[in-house]
Order: C-alpha cells, then structure tokens, then sequence
C-alpha cells in the first residue's frame, strides 16, 4: 500500500493564500526585525531620556514677583522649600526652617516669640518693640507682620516657603525693608476628588517630657471641576525640658516651694485653615480664606548655669498666650490683555503674658530703694520691701489690607505689574509690674505723698489718696497706621538674553499713638496736666525704586545685577512740656546692590546660584530717652551702617537614589559712622561733658552672625527591604556667632555664641499609602542657643550674684519621634 501525504495546493485559491501566507511570513520576519531593531534604538534613547528627567531637579514656581515664575528666572536672590521637601526635612515651625535660608537670622526668647532679620539689618532686641519691623511676612497674599514677636504658621499641608532677602519695598511695602517670608498654601482643588491625609507622632525629649501631635488635611470638591474646599487641621503638644527647682530669692530666705516642678516648659498649638476656590468662569477665581491658631506656652526657656543644666529657679509659672484669626478674599480675572487681582485681608491677634519677676524685683528694692546706687531724689519708691510679683503684658493687633493689580500677559518683549494698596494697622497694650502687697510696702507711703503733690500742683484731678492696686509701674499703648501706595514693576527684553527691569512704589502714611504711663496705677507719670498721656501724630510721604538687568547666557544660566531700596515709615514725636527730644524722625532706608548668578548644570542634575552684597542702611531708627525727663522717650535718627557680604545654595542629585542641598552666607554688618547722642537734638542741648556714642564705628549690628551654612544628605531607596520604599536623611546646620541686642554689640559684652544642630530622619512608604518616619531632632544634643537674658546682668554684678546672670534659651534636646501618615 502506498503511502499518501497531504497535499499542499488543492485549487488555484487555496494556493493563492497558502503563497501570500508564506511570502507575508518571511518578508513580516525580515521587517519585523528592522521595525525591532528600530524600536530598541528608540526604547534606549527613550529610557536614556527618561533616566535624565527622572536624575533632573523640580524646577521651583513661586509667586514673590505677584506672577508665578521660575525660581531661576528671577533676577534676585531667592530661597524656596516645596511640600516634599519640608516633610522629608521634618519642618514644622519658623525654627525648622529658620537654619537652612542663608542670610536670615533670629533671636527667639520662648517657642513661636521670634525676631526675624534678614542680611542682618537689626538694631536688635527690645529696641525694636515700638520700630515696624524690617522683615515682612506673608502667608499666600495676607500680610501677617509684627514688631519683635513675628506670627508662626504651623506647617501643616504647606504648598512652599519663599524667602526673599534684601529689600521688597517696590512690592511688598514698607514692612521688607531688609527682605521678607512667605508661606504658601496648598489650594483646593475641584478636578481630582476627595484626598488627604492623616498623621500623628509621638516623641521623647531626652530629659524632658513626651510630645505628641495629630495633624491632617482633606480636599473636597463640591461641584466637579467648579468648587473645592481644602480643610487643614491641628494640634500640639510639646513636651518640657526645663526643670524648675527648690532654691530662695536673691535678698531673703522666700523659697519657690509651690511652684517647683520637673519639665515645666511647654507648648501647646491648635488651629484650622479653610479655603475654598470658585472657578466661577475659565476666566475668573474667586478665593476665599479663613485661618486661626492658638498658642500657648508655660513655663521658661531659659536655664540658668549657676543652678545647673537646664535648671532654673522661679517663682511663677510663666505664662504666654498667642491667639491668632486671619481671613482674605481674592479675587482673580483673565482681562485678556493682562490678569486683575484684587484681594481684601483682616488679621487680629491677641498676646497675653505673665512673668515671674523675683530678680528685678528683689534688685529694685536692694539697689534702687536702699543702697539707691542711682542717686533717686526719693529711693523710698523703689522699695517695695523684697515683695516678689509678676509683669503682666495683654497686647492686640489688627490690620485691614487691600489691594489691587494689574499684570500683563502674553509672550511679548514688554511686560508690567501696576498696582495699589491700603492698609489700616491698630496695636495697643497695657503692660504693667504687678506687686501683691504693695499697699503694706513702704513706698505705697511714698506713692501717696507724690499723689498730693501732684494733684495740689497740676490738673491731675483727684489721685490723692491713691486707690489700693498692686500695679506698681505700667503703660497703656496704641497706634494707628494709615498707609496708601501705588507700586508698578516694568520690564522689556532688549534682546533674546538681555533684560532691564524697573520697580517704583510711591507710598503716603499717617501714624496717630497714644501713650499713658503710671506710677502706680492712678498716679500719672510725666505729662501730669494731661493724666499722663502722651499724643503723637504725623504723615509723611516718599519713593523707593528698584532696577536690575539680567543676562541669559542660556536656559539653563543668568547673570543679574540687582539695585533695590527698602524702607520704614517714620513719624512725628509729639513731646512733654520742656522736652529736648527731637519734635520728628524720618523714614530710615536701605539701599541695596546685589550682583548674582543663576544655573543648572550637568542636564538639570546640578543647581546652584550665588550672589553678593553690599547695602548701606541709612537714618536707622531707634528709640532714645530724653535725658533730662526721666523716662520720657522718643523714635530718632541716630546714623548709618552697612552690610555686605555673600550667599549661595545649591542642589545636586548624584543618582537617582543620592541627593545633596546646602547653603551658605557670609557677611559684615557694621556701623560705618559713630553717632553722639547729642547729634539727635538741636545744638547745644548736650554738653560735650555728658555726651556719649550712641552708636560706634566698627560697632556690629545685633542679630547679624558672621557666617551661616546647611547641608542635607537624602538618599531613597525602593522596594530593597520588606517589600516598602525607604529613605533616609541627614541635614546639618551651622551659625556664627552674635550679638542679641545693641548694648551688648556696641559694649562688646555677651554674645550668642556659634553652634551646630543636626536632625536625622529615615521614613518608609507603602504602595498602600502609609508612611512611617523616624526623626530624631537635634541628633548630637547640641545646647545651642536662641536667645541671651542679660537684662539684669549690670545689677547682679554689683553684688557679686552669680545667678541669673546672661541665661540661655535653647532649642530642645535630642529628641526621638515616631510618625505615622495615611495619605488617602
């Protein structure tokens, strides 16, 4: 039987298919291969791109020119930290943030009661209670400052932190003269439904108390696409570190039994932010914001070395309280042919404390009413018998803004930003010592005495006999600021790398204050026709200009010269009867000329900009006192100074899992000038015999530390340990040392010294959205310090106490904390 195989072509169409199968085979085969080899060459290229997008650094938008812009192609110095970076860096508060921008400084006596200086441009410490504050800070478009005691916004679901050092005063008004912050919130957002997070942290301080936290945010659209509300929301509990321990007072054998207590200094933080966003049209926004935060601290941040490490003895617990609201609505439109914002802000806040004040009190008695070592007419005033009480301060701030602008839009070679603005400030206190028993102390006797005096003598009206209080010594402040302005920056492109900018702000303002001190309460003291009152009034008006001009010498790099002026407002001082003081004093201004370069390096890898200084301050205000009227004083113009100096920051990512960021600054901040007191009055009202320098050449301005850096090592690692994502982080920080007011700068006496501080973290993340974290704060334990307490130092010398003498604030110990965050 033969074999029979099938049959390959059965009729013509079967061949004609089995033909085109196989010939489409084999030519497939051969152009698959080239269409494969293609793809290859191109996935290559493809992920060789994609590796160098995924190794370049974010580029950083912010918002301090009132237009979103590159960080880069700003022609000033600018430092920004955006969300991630300020959750992997662990920034929670003002003193995180603090030591990692170069050129900005600060003195901080208890958590959130911070002076902030930039390019060190201070006349430093309780100087400046009654001077506008040189630094301006914002948070979005609302202006939150304040003199001495600047706001801290917690850093919950914060978008970026932009500071700006060097004069603002062309945008941002008279409150930037030497530069300013701003905090940047996450906005709602209506397109990508609900999401959030939730975390909370436990920690220890080492020889302190456990702190915890609970924070979070949610988005919540409201209608898609049209209408979101973003919730923001928090609570604090910062542990104590401090001990306050058994020990007597200066002059008798009163012991602080009642008010010893282990880990006695504590924070506590609360508040909420709410803001919704209308996108009403695709042509207009409408914003609106309301935020509040409670604060609260108890306690002291100071120790005092002559009892021990982070020991101190009191007599009261201290207490301070910050209560703080703030609302805005803004309002934005697409004009076609530039976009109009126009936004309205209220701000109140609400400062109440009362300290313990044993020393000054035992000292006035020892020094002033018995050994009366300042030659008193009657020192029977000052003695009131070693009694031992508080100073009480309650202190409220608001402030009303509006403003309105014009910025173009479009690619074109001219661009322009016109705008005006009003503000409306109110700040008043009445700050008083009070003394428990001070109608059985011997100069309550005293104090009636003067009352008759006073009241047979002047128009006091009836003070005699003086009404039983226990407020020894007070004052009663308030002032009002109206300012008007109307600001424009304009810029044209000469070529496709040249660019020249120009900035003007014309501003006007009227300052009415009102001062009442006591002594005691009901007893005028100065001004006795007017019971004590003190008026001052006046209005003034001026410019301030800004120019700078910036060469590209690619995308990637800028050369940028930048001149710009800064400014306080100045006032008129309405003076007691017989006064010297002078009748006014002008705004003081700060010009400044800065020369940087911008770049990116290595296909964006590699970041780093660098600029140099030099700003001659001119006028600077302080207050002085009349020398003939005691404790009468006055604002005054008492010379020049100048800074100069250099900053630069970088950032550097090495692989894709190591990354490097730093920053340094250098600088000089000097009086150039000395200045006699007898300079601030008419000629010949000092004699040179009883003249004295007010400010010497040579002198460095206080809260100005010579030199500053930061580095931070972070390095991310994915999927290498138990299934998650890790990645650790190590950021050190380093500040020269400095003087924390003018007496001590200018006397050459205790100074801030150097220090480091360092924090670690290391954090996991899951594909489920949890992270974990580990931070351990202040990692070597370092005590550096925020603030000096030498108030009483000159005194305690006298009598050879060793106690209480130059007492440190510091930052906290180490402390270990584990975070737990669900992100949804």
């Amino acid at each position: 039987m033969r074999k029979s195989f099938p049959t390959l072509v059965k009729n013509p169409i079967a061949s004609a298919i089995g033909f085109a199968t196989l010939t489409s085979f084999a030519s497939g085969h051969v152009l698959a291969q080239a269409i494969n080899n293609k793809d290859k060459t191109e996935i290559v290229a493809e992920e060789t791109q994609q590796e160098k997008d995924d190794l370049a650094i974010d580029r950083i938008i912010v918002t301090s020119t009132k237009r979103e812009m590159d960080m880069q192609d700003v022609a000033q110095s600018i430092q920004a930290f955006g969300s991630e970076q300020i959750e992997r860096m662990g920034l929670r508060n003002f003193e995180d943030y603090a030591k990692a921008i170069p050129g900005l400084s600060s003195v901080t006596t208890t958590p959130g009661r911070n002076q902030i200086v930039f390019r060190g441009i201070s006349t430093g410490g309780t100087s400046e209670w009654r001077t506008d504050s040189s630094t301006a800070v914002y948070l979005d478009e609302i202006p939150m400052t304040s003199a001495a005691q600047q706001i801290d916004p917690r850093m919950t679901d914060i978008e970026r932190v932009e500071a700006l050092p060097g004069p603002q005063g062309t945008l941002l008004g008279s409150s930037s003269q030497s530069g300013a912050l701003r905090i940047i919130t996450n906005k709602p957002d209506a397109e990508h439904g609900v999401f959030g997070a939730l975390e909370g942290e436990v920690s220890k301080v080492k020889e302190g108390d456990t702190s915890h936290r609970v924070e979070g945010h949610v988005n919540l659209p409201i209608i898609d696409n049209t209408l979101a509300v973003r919730i923001a929301a928090f609570s604090v509990r910062e542990g104590g570190f401090i001990d306050n321990v058994k020990g007597k007072a200066l002059f008798t054998d009163d012991t602080n039994d009642d008010a010893v207590e282990d880990d006695f200094n504590t924070w506590d933080q609360d508040g909420f932010r709410v803001i919704g966003l209308w996108h009403v049209n695709d042509k207009w926004d409408a914003q609106l914001t309301y935020l509040a935060q409670k604060s609260k601290t108890q306690g002291d941040w100071k120790y005092d070395p002559a009892v021990g490490e982070l020991d101190i003895v009191r007599f009261h617990k201290d207490v301070r309280t910050d209560d703080w609201w703030s609302s805005a609505l803004t309002l934005t439109g697409d004009l076609g042919f530039a976009e109009l914002s126009l936004t309205t802000s209220h701000s109140e806040r609400d400062v109440f404390y009362e300290f313990d004040t044993m020393v000054s009190d035992q000292l006035r008695t020892r020094a002033y009413g018995i050994d009366n070592i300042n030659g008193a007419y009657n020192p029977t005033y000052y003695n009131t018998a070693y009694d031992i009480g508080t100073v009480l301060n309650d202190q409220i701030g608001r402030r009303t803004t509006q403003e309105i602008r014009l910025a173009s839009t479009g690619e074109g070679k001219f661009q322009w930003l016109m705008g005006a603005f009003y503000e409306t400030t109110y700040d008043a206190w009445d700050w008083y010592y009070k003394t428990p028993h001070l109608t059985e102390t011997p100069a309550w006797e005293a104090f009636n005495n003067r009352a008759y005096f006073l009241q047979t003598n002047y128009s006091t009206g009836t003070i005699y006999p003086v009404a039983a209080t226990d407020r020894y010594y007070g004052e009663e402040f308030s002032r009002t600021t109206d300012q008007t302005a109307v600001f424009g920056e304009f810029s044209y492109d000469l070529s496709e790398a040249l660019t020249l900018q120009v900035g003007l702000r014309w501003f006007e303002y009227d300052r009415e204050r009102s001062e009442r001190q006591f002594w005691p309460e009901g007893v005028p003291f100065g001004n006795y026709d007017t019971r004590g009152i003190d008026d001052y009034k006046g209005n003034d008006s001026d410019f301030v200009k800004k120019f700078s001009v910036s060469y590209d010498f690619d995308d990637d790099k800028m050369l940028y010269f930048t001149y710009s002026e800064g400014f306080r407002l100045g006032g008129s001082n309405k003076l007691r009867p017989n006064s010297v003081l002078p009748a006014k004093y002008g705004p003081d201004k700060l010009f400044n000329h800065e020369l940087g370069f911008k770049s990116q390096w290595w296909e964006d890898r590699l970041r780093f900009n660098i600029a140099g200084f030099v700003m001659r301050w001119e006028d600077m205000q302080r207050e002085i006192y009349d020398p003939f009227l005691l404790g009468v004083k006055a604002h005054a113009n008492i010379g020049e100074a100048e800074s100069k100096g250099i900053e630069a920051s970088f950032t550097l990512q090495l692989s894709p899992e190591l990354k490097l960021e730093g920053s340094f600054f250098k600088s000089d901040a000097k009086i150039t000038k000395d200045f006699y007191f007898s300079q601030a009055f008419e000629e010949g009202v000092i004699s040179p015999d009883n003249d004295w320098l007010v400010a010497t050449k040579g002198q460095d301005l206080a809260i100005s530390p010579d030199s500053k850096y930061w580095i931070g090592i972070e390095y991310t690692f994915d999927n290498k340990f138990l299934g998650a994502n890790w990645w650790l982080r190590y950021d050190h920080s380093y500040q020269g040392k400095q003087s924390h007011d003018w007496w001590n700068a200018q006397n050459g006496y205790a100074t801030i010294p150097s220090w480091t501080t360092a924090n670690f973290q290391a954090g996991l993340w899951t594909d489920t959205d949890w992270t974990v974290t580990l931070t351990v704060s202040n990692i070597w334990d370092e005590r550096a310090i925020n603030w000096l307490d030498t108030g009483n130092d000159w005194l305690l010398s006298q009598y050879s106490i060793d106690r209480y003498r130059a007492l440190p604030s510091v930052v906290r110990p180490r402390e270990v904390g584990i975070t737990v965050k669900y992100n949804f």
